[in-house]
Parts: C-alpha cells; sequence; structure tokens
C-alpha cells in the first residue's frame, strides 16, 4: 500500500510541501518587514551623512549600506532563520554580508542609475533607494536563506 494518502490532505509528500511553502512565506514576510528596517537604517545614515559629513548621498550611500546591511543581518540572524549553525558570528555575518553583496550591488547599480536619470532623485534620493532596494529584495531573501544562514549537513 505504502504511503498514499492522509486524510483530506492527501500525500504525506505534498503535506510536506505545503508546510515548507508555508514556513518559507513566514520567512520571506519576516525578512521583507526586516528589510524595512534596514531600509530605514539604511535611509537614515544616508541623510545623516550629508550634513555631518559633507557626503552627498551618492558618497554616503555605500557607508550606509554597511550600518543597514549589520541590523538586518543581526535581526534576520535573530527572528527569520534563527542561529541555524554553530559558527562564530562573525564568519556567520561574512557569510551574509558576502551572499548579500551581489544583492548589493543589484541595488547600488538602481540607485545611481536612477540618481543620473532624473533630477527628482537627485532631489530626493529616498525614491530612488527605495525602488532600489524593492528591487533587490527578493535575490537578496534567496542568498541569505540558502548561502547565509543555510544548514549544514555533516
Amino acid at each position: 500500500m505504502g504511503n498514499k494518502t492522509i486524510g483530506l490532505f492527501g500525500s504525506a509528500k505534498r503535506i510536506k510541501l505545503g508546510i515548507h511553502r508555508h514556513h518559507t512565506a513566514s520567512q520571506f514576510f519576516k525578512f521583507a518587514m526586516i528589510g524595512c528596517v534596514g531600509f530605514v537604517v539604511d535611509a537614515g545614515v544616508m541623510l545623516l551623512l550629508d550634513p555631518l559629513s559633507g557626503l552627498n548621498p551618492m558618497q554616503a550611500r555605500p557607508i550606509s549600506f554597511l550600518f543597514a546591511v549589520t541590523a538586518t543581518w543581526y535581526l534576520n540572524r535573530r527572528f527569520t532563520f534563527g542561529c541555524r549553525t554553530k559558527c562564530m558570528r562573525l564568519q556567520e555575518w561574512i557569510r551574509y554580508t558576502s551572499a548579500n553583496g551581489i544583492g548589493a550591488v543589484l541595488n547600488l547599480i538602481i540607485f545611481y542609475t536612477l540618481m543620473g536619470l532624473s533630477s527628482l532623485f537627485m532631489d530626493y534620493p529616498v525614491f530612488a533607494l527605495a525602488i532600489a532596494s524593492v528591487l533587490a529584495l527578493m535575490f537578496n531573501f534567496w542568498a541569505s536563506k540558502t548561502l547565509a544562514f543555510r544548514i549544514r549537513k555533516n
């Protein structure tokens, strides 16, 4: 007979996949909410550096990104993915930052492109930052889940 059905839900495999999809959707929601926190950190630091240091938004953005990526690493480690490995935090931060590096490059390319396209974005750089951040979100989720916070099989 084997493993054909379980009640009204179909095969055990379907149930397992349904649970996995729900878990992934829950993680994505948490990741996106933490991404909003990262956006606030990124935008806040970028805007503060302008009057405090004289850096324009394009110069301040790489610095503000480092603040944002550190904040989101900590929050995702704690609330989204949990501590899934027994590694040192610095190693995990390095993996997280590296895994999100491609997303960051994508984010920065979009940001700088928009800044160069319109004076609207130069006048309101947070709009360019928002668009770039949203477009990089899905890639960053995949990279974080599969590369930075992956469960190591021994």
